[in-house]
This record gives structure tokens, sequence and C-alpha cells, in this order.
């Protein structure tokens, strides 16, 4: 470097590049907490959570964040729906949860971080070591300064001033006992502010009575009842509901959804389809849906998995997009113009529980068995919309290629969105350019050269698409995983 370079900075210059900096390293979480489509909380607990030496678990987060351990119990669950954290037992604790970053979200964050890792890497060698070393020197020796005074301040147990205090800081800092402790009213006074009986009220006998818990900090919190990190999914009557009634709907509009093509008398053939229908063997993947659902809906059906996340949430819109298709298959025999608002609410269902199962943490078994379900009946069905629209198309219009092609661009461009919003699951994809392969094989033996190219690009626009997705999400699509 030349000397002119190699100026010494006074102290007040080396404070403002020092607080310079951290304003930077502001943005720069900021930027990530953009990327990964998080609030700035959630990030910073997500980092927190990354970069610890210890485990931490929801109550240690919450003294890192400064908010109630019933706030970071609620902020834990929403990285765990999006895939970010999950939870598993304390090493030496097991009635302890501790959290831990997934592996799509440490991807994600280091991929985004890489150009600036390399930029800085080669920021490095542009001094000599002599320099190097005092920079490290510098560095450290304000990274513990930092340190000391975040530890000196969290250490004063009452920032308030004694000339200051008012009774109003004396009823904060009065210690509450926690929710269960302590002695609880009688019995009958409970059955008498709730109109129970005093069997029903000894079930949950602390139920709303004591509203208020003492956190970590000492912070009292009126209120719901913090959860606990064991707590499961779904408690309650409605956990009940699910498990005794769900599972078994799920299960009967599946057999159902099997056995309607033959009850229906549906074949599906006729010489007047527009050029766009894709052959006959490419309808088969409707068997592989069918099958999937059954499976699923068998895997699902025990009650512990049926009252969890994703089942608890998906049993319905599934089970309302399998009545659905028998709907359709009604409608395509009797009224065929019916058949397109049919498609359009099964399609609505399964966007929702396809959205549902790929936020959702949850076992392999079940993330691969019920995602590849709903995923190749999503990615089917947001490109066959379209071409079952072209069947009911009056007149001349099946044959006119105007037509035609906009329903083929309204194709793409659903699997294009769809790409985005389920982030490009694998079998929404697949079905999805298997469907568009069949369009160009169809076309290309009718004849119909330009709407095979249409055809042609919208499957190059999605497969890209899907890619562009995988990689924003830090994953390649040749490795593509379900979230975890």
């Amino acid at each position: 470097m030349e000397d002119s370079e190699r100026q010494r900075l006074t102290a007040p210059e080396l404070s403002w590049a020092v607080r310079a900096l951290v304003r930077a390293a502001q943005e720069v979480d900021q930027e990530l907490a953009r990327r990964l489509e998080l609030r700035p909380l959630d990030y910073s607990a997500l980092n927190h959570v990354m970069s610890g030496s210890v485990p931490l678990g929801s109550a240690e987060l919450s003294g890192r964040l400064g908010i109630s351990t019933g706030s970071a119990t609620e902020l834990v669950d929403r990285l765990e729906e999006a895939g970010h954290l999950h939870r598993r037992p304390h090493p030496s604790d097991r009635r302890r949860k501790v959290l831990e970053p997934t592996d799509a979200a440490v991807a994600r964050t280091l991929g985004a971080l890489q150009p600036l890792f390399e930029r800085l890497d080669a920021l490095v060698e542009q001094f000599s070591p002599e320099e190097q070393a005092v920079i490290g020197r510098y560095l450290r020796a304000v990274t513990a300064h930092f340190h000391d005074f975040a530890r000196a301040t969290s250490a004063q147990d009452d920032p308030v001033p004694s000339h200051r205090r008012t009774p109003h800081h004396d009823h904060l800092h009065r210690p509450f006992r926690p929710v269960g402790c302590g002695p609880r009213p009688p019995l009958s006074l409970v059955a008498r502010r709730r109109g129970r009986s005093r069997r029903q009220c000894r079930q949950r006998p602390a139920e709303g009575i004591q509203r208020r818990c003492r956190h970590g900090d000492g912070r009292t919190q009126p209120g719901r009842v913090p959860r606990s990190d064991t707590a499961p999914v779904m408690t309650g009557p409605f956990a009940r509901t699910v498990g005794t009634w769900g599972r078994w709907v799920l299960l009967a509009t599946a057999m159902t959804q099997a056995a309607s093509p033959a009850l229906s008398g549906f074949t599906g053939e006729s010489a007047s389809d527009p050029v766009i229908v894709p052959p006959g063997p490419f309808f088969g993947i409707w068997g592989i849906i069918v099958i999937g659902c059954v499976a699923s809906a068998l895997w699902g059906l025990p009650r512990e998995r049926a009252a969890t996340a994703p089942y608890a949430r998906v049993q319905w819109p599934v089970s309302l997009a399998q009545l659905g298709f028998t709907a359709w298959l009604l409608a395509a025999v009797s009224s065929p113009v019916w058949s397109v608002p049919v498609f359009l609410l099964m399609l609505a269902c399964l966007g929702v529980a396809l959205r549902i199962v790929v936020t959702t943490p949850t076992e392999p078994l079940t993330r691969w068995l019920l995602g590849t379900s709903v995923g190749l009946y999503t990615g089917w069905a947001a490109a066959a919309v379209w071409v079952n629209t072209a069947t009911v198309l009056p007149g001349t219009a099946r044959t006119n290629p105007a037509y035609l092609g906009l329903l083929l661009l309204g194709a793409m461009i659903s699997l294009v969105v769809g790409a985005v919003l389920f982030r490009a699951h694998p079998g929404f994809v697949a079905a999805g350019a298997w469907a568009l392969l069949g369009v160009v094989v169809s076309t290309s033996a009718a004849g119909a050269g330009v709407l095979g190219i249409v055809a042609g690009a919208g499957l190059a626009v999605v497969g890209a698409a899907a890619v562009l997705v995988r990689r924003r999400h830090g994953e390649p699509m040749a490795a593509a995983r379900f979230p975890r």
C-alpha cells in the first residue's frame, strides 16, 4: 500500500468507523430477514439460535430477545412452521427441549452470505500480515468492550432510579406465583362461576382462574398462559374432534374418489376434444394420485398422527378436494359446464393443503408420502383446469388457436405462481411439467405447431422458475427436499 494509504486514523475516526460497521451489519441483517421472509424479531431469534455457543430453549431465547416466555414460544412456533427451526430433546435434561436450525435455513443463510464472505476474504489479502495482526487485535478488543457493556447493562436488577420510583413500579416488581402454584379457589366457587359441576371443574380446576404469570426477568404479563415447549400441537376438544372424525372423513373420501370413476361411468374419451388435451397415457397420473391419496389417508389414520400437524390441518381441505373429484366426474357426465367451477374449488382446497405441507415440519415418511400425493394432485390440477376449460368452449372456439393459446398461457402462469407459493415442491413441478409435456405431444401429433411451441415454452419457463425458487431457498433442484 502507498504511504498515503497507511496513515493512521485518530481514535474518534476509528470510533466512527466502528459505528458505521455496526450500522452496516444491521443493514445486512435486515436484508437477510427480507430474503428469508422473516420479521426482524423472528430473524433475530434465528440468528441467536444459529450463532449461539450453547443450546437455547424458549426460556433462554426470551431472555436474549427481552420478550416474555409466552411470546418467545409463539415466535418459535412460527419459525418451526416455516421450516427454519426444530425442537429436539435436551442432551442432559429430558424434560426440556432445545432449538436447532434446520439444514434448509442454514443453507439459505450461508448461500445469501457467500458473496459477502468472498469479498471480505479478498479484502483481507490487501493487507500485510503485520497490518492484519493490528486490525485483528483492535477488532477483538472492540468486541470484548461490546460484550462487557452488554453484560454490565443486563446485570442491573432495577433500571429505574430510586428517586424516580412510583407505586406503579412497585406493582410491576411485585412477585406473582406462576400459574398452577399456590392455593386454588374451592371447587364449589369455581363451579358457581362457570356453571359446571364439581366433577367437571376437578378435571380442569385452574383454567381461567389465574391469568398472571411471572417470567424469568421478573416482569408480569396478563392474558394468555404461555405454552410449554413440550406441549402437543393440538389439545382439547378440537384435537379429539380432528382425531376422531377428520381422519375417517379423509379415508372415506379417498376411497370414494378411488371408486368414483367406475361408478360414474365416465370414460374420458371424446372425439371432439381440443388439440391441447393430452393423449390418454398421460392421464395415467390419476392412478398414482388416487393411490397416493389412499395411502396417505391410511398412514394418517392413527390418532396420534391425525391430531398433529400437518395431518390435523390438511384433513378437511384434502377431503373437500377428494369429494370435488367425485362431483367433477358427475358434472362431466351430466353437465360439463359445471365441471370448471368444481375443478377451481378443488384447486383452491389443494393449494391450501399443499401450502400447509411445505411449511410444516414433520417426520420424513409423512413429509414424503403426504407431500408427494398432495403435490402431484395440486400440480396436475393447476394445469388440467385450463385444459378442462377448453373442452367446454362453445362452437368453433374449441379449435381457435388464439383461445387455446390463451388457455395454455393461463396454465403456465398458474404453474409458475404455484412454484413460488409452494417452494418449487418436486411433486407439484413434476405433475405440472407432465401435463405440459402431454400438451406438446398432442399438439405435435395434430399438426398444431404454434400451440406446441407455446406449450414447450411454458414447460421451459416452469422449469426455470422452479430452479430459481430452489436456489432462492438454498437448495438445488437436483437435491430438492421437503422442508423439515
